[in-house]
């Protein structure tokens, strides 16, 4: 019902020009008005009571009859209920819809308010984490999963990258959990069994390490007598000196493959984890600088190094001394004669960076992302003129997950290449002198 609010002014007066009339002809203006006006006010007074009594009914039901402003209230506040009814009833059907599909993944879900405290979860949830219900509803999450790393975890600000842990019911189970912030603070928790995953990686890697270590041998015997060829190459005819150095150079490009591939795999096994040590970047860097002496001075390029920072990266020595040595070697195998390269150690608001820039012969943009993949080659032709294993950078990117790092790649072709590794806080130490 559309109302007309000046409909409700022309009642009233009537009514006052009615008791104004009818109290000045019989005298009685006064009583008359109060009369008038009481009438009025007892029925507003009446027909707000019946709103009341509308209102709170339990079931709905059809508004009172009435007219004026007061049957135009009624009509509407229907109308609002009706709508009202029609959106729970469609956010019922959302619900369900969303608990049906959850309640058929496999993959867990956990809702906390922004206190932490578990307001509900999905049947894989409960398999996973041994959740029980009503028990555990209102539960501070990390009451439940007590692992140490996992708290760490859920107090951490930064949730970019998925906890990967033993279930808390079996060790042989390992979970990856990813929270993800929503609402006013409240968080979704996606737990996900990857124990077959893990398996699965777990036999390539020993698969690789296996079959590394059987080519190893064979190779060392292989290289120890084309070296003894080599010493004695006088003896040989000329013809046989050209197969000599390439079979020689091939043997040795295998076992620094080999080697680049245990390497690898003792990284993704993880077997130095228990042995970080303070590691001095500035003696790193320098030692590395004269390392690569030779094969600086043989294309005229010069290295630069910069330390602005007196942080100690923690880590195991011999991954960290890999890591900066892969950048730097790339980017000198990467850049022309006479090339510039720069390695910096600088602090950041987060923790520490290291940079390593040269102004080599660049990365197209679209081959960026697939670099840090085994064997991923930018130019064929180019690499194999260069004779890389094509780990390097598979290696720094598997050091970088261990050191709780991240790796940024900026590129131009033709201007060069940057590549920044970036460390969080807990894994930096401070000197009490700034490296030399």
């Amino acid at each position: 019902m559309n109302y007309d609010p000046s409909s409700e002014i022309r009642q009233i007066t009537i009514i006052l020009v009615i008791s104004l009339t009818f109290g000045l002809l019989t005298g009685t203006l006064a009583w008359t008005l109060v009369v008038s006006l009481s009438g009025y006010l007892i029925w507003n007074l009446r027909q707000l009571f019946r709103l009341y009594d509308w209102l709170k009914q339990e079931k709905l039901s059809d508004p009172p009859a009435s007219h004026g402003l007061w049957g135009s209230t009624f009509d509407h506040i229907y109308q609002l209920q009706q709508r009202q009814l029609k959106y729970r009833a469609r956010l019922k059907k959302v619900i369900k819809r969303f608990r049906d599909s959850t309640f058929a993944l496999k993959d867990g879900f956990v809702m906390l308010d922004d206190q932490g405290n578990i307001d509900w979860w999905n049947p894989a949830a409960e398999k996973m984490l041994g959740l029980r219900s009503p028990i555990d509803s209102n539960q501070l999450i990390t009451n439940l999963i007590r692992h140490p790393k996992f708290k760490g975890y859920f107090e951490n600000e930064n949730h970019e990258r998925p906890l990967v842990i033993p279930s808390p019911l079996n060790n042989d189970i390992i979970l990856e959990y990813q929270i993800t912030r929503f609402g006013k603070q409240d968080q979704l928790i996606v737990v996900r069994d990857i124990t077959e995953l893990k398996q699965l990686e777990k036999v390539r890697t020993d698969f690789v390490a296996n079959v590394s270590h059987e080519l190893r041998t064979p190779l060392t015997v292989i290289d120890g007598y084309l070296e003894t060829m080599s010493d004695n190459r006088e003896m040989l005819a000329p013809p046989w000196h050209k197969p000599l150095d390439q079979m020689t150079e091939q043997t040795r490009r295998m076992s620094n493959l080999i080697n680049d591939l245990l390497l690898l795999s003792r990284i993704e096994s993880r077997d130095n984890q228990g042995r970080h040590t303070p590691v001095d970047m500035g003696a790193t860097i320098h030692s590395i600088r004269n390392d690569l002496s030779s094969n600086l001075e043989e294309k005229q390029q010069t290295l630069e190094i910069i330390l602005l920072s007196n942080k100690q990266l923690l880590g195991p020595k011999e991954q960290v001394y890999s890591l900066v040595s892969n950048l730097a070697s790339n980017a000198s195998k990467y850049s022309e004669q006479s090339a510039h390269i720069v390695i910096s150690w600088l602090d950041t608001t987060t923790g520490a960076q290291l940079r390593v820039e040269d102004n080599g012969i660049g990365i197209p943009a679209m081959d960026i992302p697939r670099l840090t993949e085994r064997f991923y080659r930018v130019d064929r032709g180019r690499a194999q003129a260069i004779k890389g294993t094509g780990l390097g950078l598979a290696i720094v990117k598997h050091i970088l997950v261990n050191l709780d790092g991240t790796l940024e790649i900026e590129s131009k072709v033709g201007i060069g290449s940057t590549f920044i590794c970036n460390f969080p806080s807990h894994r930096l130490q401070s000197t009490k002198q700034k490296a030399s």
